[in-house]
C-alpha cells in the first residue's frame, strides 16, 4: 500500500494510533518485519515518515522505543524520520536520551505539535518541562519542525484551525501561553492519575511556552519553515532549490 501511494505521488507517510491505549492493546513493535519493510522503502525512495511514538510509554515497560529508534536509524542512515509531539518524551528520564538520539542521528526530527486530542495533557506536561525543551531546541536547532497536528476537515470549522495554529505557535514562540477560560477542560484527579502527567494543582490557563520568538528570529525561522523545507527537499518547477523564509528575509516582495 505504501509503495502504491508513492507511485501515485505521495510525498510522505504518517503513522498514527500509537496512543497508550493502543500500545497496551497491541504491544506495538517498531522493529517488526512489516515496519522494517516500511522503513527500508521510505529510505530508498527518499520519503519522510512522521511517526507517533510515545517514548517511555508506561503501558509497554518491556519495550524501549528509544533503543529501537537508535537501531532503526543506524540500520537506515538515510531515513528521514519525524517524531510527532516531541516524541511525547517529556519525562526527566526520557529527555536526555532523546537529545542523545538527535545528536547521533541528524536525519531524526521532532515536531512541536501539542494540540491534538490529548492537548490538555500534552500542553500541561510540556509546560512542566519547558526549560528542558527549550534547551533541547537550542542544542538541535536544525531538527525541530513546527507542527499544529491539524489537517483539513470541513466539519471542524475555521475556529478550530485558528485555535490550533494560535496555540501551537504560542507554545513555541511565547514566554507564556494563556489559554482562554474553558479551552482546555480537565479533571485534575484524572490529570494526575494518567501516568503522572503533572501535579493536580496545574493551571492550564497559565502554561509556559518555550519563548523562542523575538529574541532569536533566526531560530524561529528554522523551526517555522527552513528545517521542513530542507527535510522535504522542496524545489521549484525548474529544479532550483526554493529560497526559505530565512533566505528571503529583507528581499523585495
Amino acid at each position: 500500500m505504501f509503495e502504491s501511494a508513492i507511485e501515485h505521488g505521495a510525498r510522505g507517510l504518517k503513522l498514527i494510533g500509537w496512543s497508550g491505549t493502543f500500545i497496551k492493546q497491541y504491544d506495538y513493535d517498531l522493529r517488526s518485519s512489516v515496519m522494517k519493510s516500511v522503513f527500508r522503502l521510505a529510505e530508498a525512495r527518499r520519503v519522510p515518515i512522521l511517526a507517533h511514538v510515545w517514548l517511555g510509554c508506561q503501558h509497554a515497560p518491556h519495550r524501549d522505543y528509544v533503543a529501537d529508534l537508535d537501531a532503526i536509524l543506524s540500520e537506515h542512515p538515510e531515513l528521514r524520520l519525524i517524531l510527532a509531539h516531541w516524541g511525547l518524551g517529556f519525562s526527566a528520564m526520557t529527555l536526555p536520551r532523546l537529545s542523545d538520539l538527535l545528536s547521533r542521528h541528524t536525519n531524526l526530527y521532532l515536531d512541536t505539535s501539542l494540540y491534538g486530542g490529548g492537548r490538555a495533557k500534552w500542553l500541561g506536561r510540556a509546560s512542566e518541562h519547558s526549560a528542558a525543551l527549550r534547551l533541547l531546541v537550542h542544542e538541535h536547532p536544525g531538527q525541530i519542525c513546527f507542527g499544529s497536528d491539524v489537517f483539513g476537515q470541513r466539519f471542524m470549522g475555521a475556529q478550530y484551525h485558528e485555535d490550533a495554529l494560535r496555540t501551537s505557535y504560542a507554545m513555541v514562540a511565547a514566554d507564556e501561553v494563556r489559554a482562554r477560560p474553558g479551552e482546555f477542560p480537565m479533571d485534575p484527579q484524572k490529570f494526575d492519575a494518567e501516568g503522572g502527567w503533572g501535579p493536580t494543582t496545574f493551571d492550564a490557563r497559565a502554561m509556559r511556552g518555550l519563548g523562542l520568538g523575538g529574541a532569536n528570529p533566526e531560530l524561529l525561522g528554522k523551526i517555522s519553515a527552513d528545517n521542513a523545507a530542507s527535510l522535504l527537499g522542496v524545489r521549484g518547477g525548474d529544479g532550483e532549490q526554493l529560497r526559505t523564509p530565512s533566505e528571503m528575509r529583507g528581499a523585495p516582495v
